[in-house]
């Protein structure tokens, strides 16, 4: 399990679900848990991010699950919108989150490289990150900050030439927050 100040990143299969996500899940919360990081941000299932592989039935029983054990363990707990990147190249495999079966009751992390994959530009980007806080703003509870050049996943560091210092502020008051650097 990969911790940046503090804050893990729960375990994946970079897969559609399956009963090997259910235990690794549950190894990142007790870990998380016993070596007393200060959060754990699981990535939402593509089965809701995704129409190409759409099960929301499957996707929200696996958020239960983790908010199961989010409750028994006491752990700050975070769904990361994470969506299905093609491995090696880091560019999008199926778009960009879907966020409309994305579950209105649960605390997020929201991963600013991760959402510009895809803009056509800076605006293009601000544009979904506006329409992403008008609608999550009281779920966004963390955030994995960096940039990118808005086709693979490169962990630019932040502030930077998309999130500019002023929107950087902005975007951290009264959440926590790492600057990615990825793996």
């Amino acid at each position: 399990m990969r911790v940046e100040d503090g804050h893990a990143h729960a375990r994946t299969s970079y897969k559609l679900l399956s009963t090997r996500d259910y235990f690794l899940l549950l190894i990142s919360v007790v870990e998380c848990k016993y070596k007393i990081h200060k959060s754990l941000s699981v990535h939402l299932p593509f089965e809701i991010q995704h129409d190409q592989v759409i099960n929301t039935a499957k996707g929200i029983r696996f958020i239960n699950f983790g908010e199961l054990l989010r409750k028994m363990f006491r752990i700050k707990l975070y769904w990361e919108n994470a969506p299905w990147l093609n491995y090696g190249t880091w560019d999008l495999k199926y778009g960009n989150t879907n966020w409309d079966n994305v579950p209105k009751n649960i605390d997020l992390c929201l991963d600013t490289g991760h959402l510009m994959l895809g803009a056509k530009n800076k605006n293009d980007f601000l544009i979904k990150l506006n329409w992403v806080m008008k609608n999550y703003d009281e779920q966004i509870k963390h955030l994995h900050l960096h940039d990118n050049n808005f086709k693979s996943d490169q962990h630019i560091q932040v502030p930077g030439e998309v999130i500019s210092k002023k929107l950087f502020k902005k975007l951290i008051k009264n959440r926590s927050y790492i600057i990615e650097k990825g793996e």
